[in-house]
């Protein structure tokens, strides 16, 4: 940059609690080189303290919670884009933050942590209106992100495929993964299949649990919050598996629930990538998953499992191979981390975003 200034991305990101575009932003900080991140959100979000300790220059603002657009967000955005003055506002799943700083002239990226169903007519009319205003460079997270925005009208050229990255999950000793089983009351030899994610409906648990009640002498982890617990909890009982499902909740830091499992399992109707199942991988553990999108860009048939989305039986199946035989479960294990350290490590992921925020950089 001139007189030989780093290049400041500020990022804006909505959300109130910690999700997957919170994940995205936190590696990237994390491991970010070469130039200043800040990052502006809403009062009382719980990226706040995390993205602190990780290096980045926070804002809270008196901006909406959990919503992409509000017209009194601009005025805010505007004012904190001319106070921090940066190269590149970089949004999540904000259309105020990107509005704002194309009325302040900054050039603008956003990332694509969802993916859409179709727009149709005058909806669709609206949108690509907008975004040729916008003008927006995209970041999409995996190949499957990239061709629903090609199907919503975005154009090829103004969309990079940069697939996510995730730091390395800490390996606890025998004494600390024991001690960890014991407090959720799993033992210390059993074996443990965990579904990590939202308790949402796209997660598709009850496809999970029917597979789990034909898997015997397992245990079964469920992580995570969200509005379908009940259900998931009533689903878990009415196939008389309750007894053997762990429910956590949110835990801090996520590499107590990885430790504490065997097999990582998605079964989700759509996943834009796949964060949990690169976590897991880091640790060598292996993943079966439903081929809903992200996950097939993940693994190969060495690293995991892929099953058609809704197929309990392919799960238990799975599973169960996975339970019985050693030398399997031995070599998934190792190719699993190995994909994970050559495709999908943080210090890739965060090289590829330098390396695109120099290329917009140079555009006029």
């Amino acid at each position: 940059m001139e007189g030989g200034r780093e290049m400041t991305a500020l990022h804006i990101l909505s959300d109130s609690n910690i999700g997957g575009a919170g994940k995205w932003l936190l590696t990237l900080c994390k491991n970010k080189r070469d130039y200043d991140a800040a990052v502006a959100l809403p009062d009382g979000a719980a990226m706040a303290e995390p993205l602190k300790k990780a290096g980045a220059a926070v804002y809270q603002l008196n901006a909406s919670k959990d919503k992409s657009f509000s017209f009194k967000d601009l005025s805010v955005y505007k004012k904190t884009i001319k106070k921090i003055k940066p190269d590149i506002v970089h949004t999540h799943g904000s259309l105020s933050g990107r509005i704002a700083a194309k009325l302040t002239g900054v050039k603008t990226v956003y990332t694509k942590h969802t993916m859409n169903e179709p727009r149709r007519g005058l909806k669709r009319f609206l949108a690509l209106t907008l975004e040729k205003w916008l003008d927006s460079e995209v970041i999409a997270v995996s190949e499957a992100t990239r061709a629903n925005l090609i199907e919503n009208g975005i154009k090829a050229q103004k969309i990079t495929v940069i697939m996510s990255g995730t730091d390395k999950i800490e390996r606890y000793d025998a004494e600390t993964r024991k001690k960890y089983r014991n407090e959720y009351g799993i033992e210390e030899n059993a074996f443990a299949a965990g579904i990590i994610g939202r308790l949402a409906k796209v997660k598709a648990h009850h496809v999970f649990l029917g597979a789990c009640r034909h898997v015997d002498n397992a245990v079964f982890l469920i992580a995570g919050e969200g509005e379908e617990e009940a259900g998931i909890k009533a689903c878990a009982r009415e196939l008389g598996i309750y007894d053997k499902c762990v429910f956590v909740g949110h835990v801090e830091p996520a590499d107590i629930i990885y430790n504490m499992i065997d097999v990582c399992v998605s079964s989700s109707v759509s996943e834009t990538f796949g964060l949990t199942l690169c976590e897991a991988m880091s640790l060598g553990i292996p993943v079966i998953s439903t081929k809903s999108g992200g996950p097939q860009e993940i693994l190969d048939d060495k690293s995991g499992v892929l099953v058609g989305t809704g197929d309990s039986a392919a799960i238990s199946r799975a599973l169960n191979e996975l339970k019985n035989n050693k030398n399997k479960y031995k070599e998934m294990s190792e190719a699993a981390y190995a994909r994970w350290q050559g495709h999908f490590s943080a210090e890739r992921f965060a090289r590829d975003v330098n390396k695109f925020y120099e290329s917009i950089s140079l555009k006029k």
